[in-house]
């Protein structure tokens, strides 16, 4: 058996803070705010977003055509970010390796483990960063706002990505391995190795005034479960 309680920091990579200033076009990007993108939000959260582009100068987000959708993509300014502070973490895991004696070469592991981070550093992107803004409830007080410039008529002019700080990240899940190694005399060895891994929670807070996001599900990252089975042969010439 093994446990681990950890207590880490880590601080800004000097790229995350100082990269130089790059601009270019990003493709592929949608505006929530055009009116194709409207029907396609969930429903809890479609009155919200409306209500955010009509602060931003949309009065009727439903039949507006935006620039972005005509241009299929934003201008995008890449630059670090020197107000990056240190994220902090609480780091839990525990397991259990299990190696049959009545089967030789057969191992076995289980490991908890449970991810609680402060501060989270992580980079922003362009399209996350124009779709948590417009699901705001308070689109003065956002994390991601900021990194969306916007003009007088609603249009995005330009998306920042950068680094940015969020107030809480967390995860926990369970870890899982079988591995066997089957001998093959003279001929070599084969070796068989699977591995699961079991997404039980996933969740983040943008700031200390935003309500908690479960992400779990959703996204590559976050995927509830993801397996992997490896076969590899080797053979040794003397």
């Amino acid at each position: 058996m093994r446990t681990t309680y950890a207590l880490t920091t880590r601080a800004p990579q000097l790229s995350e803070q100082f990269s130089a200033v790059s601009t270019e076009f990003s493709s592929g990007k949608s505006d929530p705010c055009d009116k194709d993108q409207i029907p396609l939000h969930e429903a809890g959260a479609v009155d919200q977003i409306i209500a955010n582009c009509q602060a931003w100068g949309i009065a009727d987000p439903a039949n507006w055509k935006s620039d972005t959708a005509e241009a299929m993509g934003v201008d995008v300014t890449t630059t670090g970010n020197i107000n990056l502070q240190p994220e902090t973490a609480k780091t839990l895991t525990v397991g259990v390796v299990y190696t049959p004696s009545f089967i030789d070469n057969l191992s076995m592991t289980v490991d908890y483990y449970d991810i609680e981070i402060e501060d989270a550093m992580g980079g922003a992107g362009v399209q996350k960063a124009i779709d948590n803004c417009a699901r705001e409830t308070n689109i003065n007080s956002s994390l991601y706002c900021p990194l969306v410039t916007r003009g007088a008529d609603g249009n995005i002019i330009d998306t920042l990505n950068t680094t940015i700080n969020q107030a809480f990240a967390g995860t926990t899940g369970i870890d899982f391995e079988v591995s066997y190694l089957q001998g093959l005399a003279e001929f070599g060895e084969v070796n068989f190795s699977l591995n699961a891994t079991k997404l039980l929670d996933s969740n983040y807070q943008n700031d200390a005034d935003s309500e908690e996001v479960d992400i779990t599900g959703m996204y590559k990252a976050n995927v509830e479960l993801k397996t992997r089975f490896v076969m590899s042969y080797s053979y040794c010439i003397v």
